[in-house]
């Protein structure tokens, strides 16, 4: 049965949306580029490959729910798992307690 849908059609929308967000995203194929030399697929984890496509996610900071990648890119984390550790990036309290205990030393 015929959909109706333009496969070649969807393929190129695809496509193209893909070279965009991987355009979009230098510092992210620098930094991923520099990793495959020292360590497999270019990333710490190896699900970490896997799990963002066309490119690993490189994330620079996180605040609440959201994290920014080192492109500049903002998102939301409706996922809450390995990366935020369930209580999402950066909560004050556990900012300050950390802080306070590194400040008398880490070892």
């Amino acid at each position: 049965m015929d959909s109706g849908v333009d496969r070649g059609r969807v393929s190129a929308l695809y496509e193209r949306e893909r070279a965009s967000y991987i355009a979009a995203r230098p510092r992210t194929l620098g930094l991923w580029r520099r990793g495959e030399a020292s360590m497999p697929n270019g990333v710490p984890m190896s699900w970490l490959r896997n799990s963002f496509d066309p490119v690993p996610m490189w994330v620079d900071e996180g605040s609440g729910s959201h994290f920014r990648d080192v492109d500049g890119h903002d998102y939301l984390d409706t996922n809450i798992a390995d990366m935020s550790m369930f209580t999402g990036y950066a909560p004050e309290p556990v900012v300050r307690a950390v802080s306070q205990r590194m400040a008398l030393g880490s070892q």
